[in-house]
Parts: C-alpha cells; structure tokens; sequence
C-alpha cells in the first residue's frame, strides 16, 4: 500500500492513467475508492472508465455501487457499461 500515494499522484499524467488505475485495482487499498469513482464518471478515456469500473469491482467495497450502477446505465460506450454491469454483480450481495 506504500505505492498508493505515487500512484494516486501520478492519476493525472495522460500517458499512464490508464495503466495507474489497473496498479490501484490490483492493490486493492480502500483509499483509492474515490479516485477510482471520478476516474469512472468523469475521465474522457474510455479505456480508462472501463478499468476504473474493473479495479472498483475488485475492491468489491459497497461506496462504490451507486456510481457503478449509474455507469452502467448511462455511460454510452458499452465497453465501460458492460465492465460496470460485472463490478455492480460482484458488489451485489447473492
């Protein structure tokens, strides 16, 4: 989890947002819910959404439903909106 701070700060650089956000879902650290949900509803990159919709699926923590559910609504691009259906189903309780 030391790595968590570089990387949040590092979110922001275009050329590896993408690959930060699979790093945050990989370490799973319960800080990086909230970078993740901006990144989902608010990043112009879809490959980017739909790796924050993966990583916050892994987290697997309950803050991130409403906004996952709200992506798969309402994002346009179905590969972020499909990505977000199996973050919602894993955060589901069965």
């Amino acid at each position: 989890a030391r790595a968590v701070p570089v990387l949040l700060a590092a979110l922001p650089r275009l050329d590896v947002r993408r690959e930060v956000v699979d790093a945050l879902g990989d370490i799973a650290d319960p800080s990086t819910v909230q970078p993740l949900i901006d990144c989902l509803l608010s990043d112009t990159y879809v490959p980017v959404r739909a790796a924050a919709a993966h990583a916050l699926g892994q987290l697997k923590d309950p803050a991130a439903l409403q906004a996952l559910e709200q992506a798969a609504a309402q994002d346009t691009e179905a590969r972020v909106a499909s990505e977000a259906r199996r973050a919602v189903t894993r955060l589901r309780p069965k």
